[in-house]
């Protein structure tokens, strides 16, 4: 076969390489503008090289928008979060604590999370990695109730797709100068991270319960309790099947106020004075059960209005001593008070 006749299949097949990037049918993509010139190198009969050079062809080549996947983990208990900055004017934003590849691999992924626990948001966004030589950011929103959260999130490493922050637990005390930017001072609400699409990447969110705990209390003081057994019961009587915050390790129905408890993925939740959690829970009603240490009684005759002296400790109570109904995956618990 002749090269004159070699050089129009070879076109043909060059147009055909380039439009199967237009044909695969993606549902959110931009558009790139795509040249491209063949050339054919060939010895003559004459034994000289000769280069020619086919039609230049020029297309619209379609590249998918790709997704992305926002997730909350728990950091290292020993990890220290440095660097971040809270903005309130003209809008909110958070500056959190830098995240490398290291810290983020040590995480555990979470579905609820304690107000006394620092947390990490964690975004995979493979099209914002633009540069394989930095570190880049990309920005999500954090929601509670009507208040978004302008986040900044920066890449875990060179060239990883993958950008997450630190933000640490202000209801310790720690970093007072942040309460402002921290949402989770609401227990028993959901917070909700967001990313908007863009040219290059889907949008995606993902939410997370808040702090789903109570207290024991002495009824006319105030005054936390530790030491009562705390028992979490379905509407049968019996035992409820509990979780921990990463939604899978069986965690245990009866605890004592004040103490600390390891779930059976090994993860440990750190005392907290007279405090009792159960984190996660099938959908379903769930009622508590009490014995109180020891000379109290449970539960209390002391009429709401009077309990503590009333103020913050009202503030603090749910529904006393009615049945409180979870929805999916579980909700706050109600805060009892000991006599």
């Amino acid at each position: 076969m002749s090269v004159a006749r070699r050089l129009p299949r070879l076109a043909a097949l060059l147009f055909a390489c380039l439009a199967c990037l237009v044909g695969a049918g993606v549902v959110a993509a931009q558009v790139t503008r795509v040249e491209n010139t063949a050339s054919l190198s060939f010895r003559g009969a004459d034994g000289a090289r000769r280069t020619v050079a086919s039609n230049t062809v020029a297309l619209d080549a379609v590249r998918a928008k790709q997704p992305t996947t926002l997730r909350f983990y728990r950091p290292p208990s020993d990890y220290e979060m440095t660097g971040m900055v809270c903005r309130t004017s003209p809008g909110v934003t958070f500056t959190p604590a830098p995240i490398d590849q290291a810290t983020l691999a040590a995480s555990h992924e979470v579905k609820t999370l304690d107000v006394f626990s620092d947390m990490v948001l964690v975004i995979e966004n493979s099209a914002a990695n633009h540069d394989a030589d930095i570190r880049e950011t990309t920005v999500i929103s954090a929601g509670v109730g009507g208040t978004a959260i302008k986040v900044p999130l920066r890449e875990t490493g060179t060239d990883t797709g993958v950008f997450a922050g630190g933000v640490p637990a202000t209801a310790t005390g720690k970093h007072p100068e942040l309460r402002a930017c921290d949402g989770r001072a609401r227990r028993g609400v959901r917070i909700t991270l967001s990313f908007d699409e863009d040219a290059e990447s889907l949008s995606s969110s993902r939410s997370l319960l808040i702090d789903p705990a109570g207290f024991v209390f002495d009824s006319r003081t105030a005054r936390l309790i530790d030491g009562a057994t705390v028992s979490l019961v379905d509407a049968n009587g019996q035992p409820a099947t509990v979780f921990g915050d990463d939604g899978v390790s069986r965690y245990p129905s009866t605890m004592v106020s004040g103490s600390a408890v390891t779930d059976a993925g090994g993860t440990f939740y750190p005392a907290q004075p007279g405090r009792y959690r159960f984190p996660l829970t099938l959908p379903g009603v769930y009622y508590l059960r009490i014995v109180p240490p020891g000379d109290y009684t449970a539960p209390s005759v002391v009429p709401l209005a009077r309990l503590g002296g009333g103020g913050g400790v009202r503030r603090r109570l749910a529904r006393g001593a009615r049945p409180w109904s979870f929805g999916s995956f579980g909700g706050r618990l109600v805060e009892r008070d000991h006599e």
